[in-house]
């Protein structure tokens, strides 16, 4: 009968610490979830608003200004700012991806979309500045 008993106490000992684990766990999920949409631009890739803005990894960031993977109507992953909101299973994903690197790949993400936004505004620039010198051309 002791064991049972002392089965019983370690099975309480170890619910009550995952219960604080997970908490945490969830909680800095939603913290740094929402550190990096405060982050990341407000930038239109062109796609259907509705699914959110597309980053590496296949993560979005919704209208709502949410972050998570596939989606939002089809079961993606979605990390609230809003622990309670977050699964253990999809706080464990987050918490790999950013172990596997994530964030840097977010960051070059970032610099190539600048560096794309920098090139496309260079081009309209010089065609703008050799219409209109094309117009003053036409006027002489």
């Amino acid at each position: 009968m002791s064991d049972v008993i002392t089965a019983l106490k370690r099975l309480e000992r170890a619910g009550a610490e995952e219960g604080k684990t997970a908490g945490k766990l969830k909680s800095a999920t939603a913290e740094l979830a929402s550190y990096l949409v405060d982050l990341l631009p407000a930038v239109d890739d062109g796609d259907d608003l509705e699914a959110g803005i597309r980053l590496p990894r296949g993560y979005c960031l919704d209208p709502g200004g949410d972050l998570g993977t596939g989606a939002w109507s089809e079961g993606g992953m979605v990390l609230s700012r809003h622990p309670e909101d977050i699964t253990r299973a999809d706080a464990l994903h987050f918490a790999h991806d950013i172990a596997t690197g994530w964030l840097e790949e977010l960051a070059g993400w970032l610099e190539d979309e600048n560096a794309e936004n920098e090139d496309a505004a260079e081009t309209l620039h010089r065609a703008s500045a050799a219409l209109a010198a094309g117009t003053e051309e036409g006027r002489r």
